[in-house]
């Protein structure tokens, strides 16, 4: 296990910051802001299908291949994806530093990141409390993929609404308004009485996900300068994957200990936060 874990951390050390250099160069390719809004809604959406559709193709392949079939594939893949991307003509090539350019400031990227940090501890948290509730109450555990999967596809379908309104609001007062609905939805999830009316509650509250991230993503890119925006979206994308880490831990230890309606209300507590978070954080841009 030990051996497995370090295998594991190095391979999340090594991959590949496709994440925040896309989001780079979106904000290049697409300097209008509402366009960038949607270039980011259809770039969180492309996620979430990979979300609904990898574990369906791992199902596939563990049918009838072993397990590590999978993890192969899943490095080819990356390694095709990364190449790809860099081969791509709409890439810049590397410029010079800007004498005497400084990043943006970073008190601007705390509120944005630390709402991704409290997003992806609240969705690691609801990844094991949808397992433990379907143990809890007899149902195969095999229908939790799909109901995980039901998170996702409203994920989907809200980064896509997200991306087709044109707001009016400022990135803060999104930022908090979808935290706020976030965490109100997963607190109460919890209260289903069965694994269908949990699998209703969570798409509904995928629906506030990736309209979450992508204004995460957009409060962090006009806090800083053009030649900052990597770094921006790797803090974001850094709040997210140490959540996510941090929630499966927190929520393992607490799953057991205390009732499950409790879990799901502290993991909905931690999206509520998030929203105290941002709207004390000062996101007011700072564009280039």
């Amino acid at each position: 296990v030990a051996l497995l874990a370090a295998v594991a951390a190095l391979a999340g050390a090594c991959t590949p910051p496709l994440g925040p250099t896309m989001r780079a160069l979106w904000a290049e390719l697409a300097p209008d802001r509402h366009l960038l809004q949607r270039a980011y809604s259809l770039d969180g959406v492309a996620e979430e299908l990979l979300f609904v559709s990898g574990p369906v193709l791992v199902g596939v392949l563990t049918g009838f291949a072993p397990p590590a079939t999978g993890i192969l594939l899943s490095a080819l893949l990356i390694v095709a994806g990364t190449g790809v991307f860099v081969a791509s003509p709409v890439l810049p090539g590397p410029r010079p530093a800007t004498r005497g350019a400084r990043p943006g400031g970073v008190s601007g990227l705390l509120a944005p990141a630390a709402v991704a940090l409290c997003v992806g501890l609240t969705l690691s948290g609801v990844d094991l409390l949808t397992m433990a509730y379907a143990s809890a109450h007899a149902y195969d555990t095999d229908l939790v993929p799909w109901v995980l999967g039901a998170l996702s596809a409203g994920s989907a379908l809200g980064g896509l609404a997200n991306g087709a309104v044109r707001w009016t609001a400022p990135a803060r007062t999104r930022l908090v308004r979808f935290s706020v609905a976030l965490g109100l939805v997963v607190a109460v999830a919890g209260l289903a009485p069965d694994l269908w009316m949990l699998t209703a509650a969570l798409a509904l509250a995928g629906v506030f996900v990736a309209p979450t991230l992508t204004t995460a993503y957009l409060a962090a890119d006009e806090s800083v300068t053009a030649e900052s925006r990597t770094q921006a979206g790797a803090w974001v994308n850094m709040g997210v994957n140490a959540g996510s880490s941090a929630g499966a831990l927190a929520t393992g230890l607490l799953i057991g200990r205390v009732p499950l309606g409790v879990c799901f209300l502290v993991a909905g507590s931690t999206a509520l936060a998030s929203a105290v978070m941002a709207g004390a954080g000062g996101l007011s841009p700072r564009r280039a």
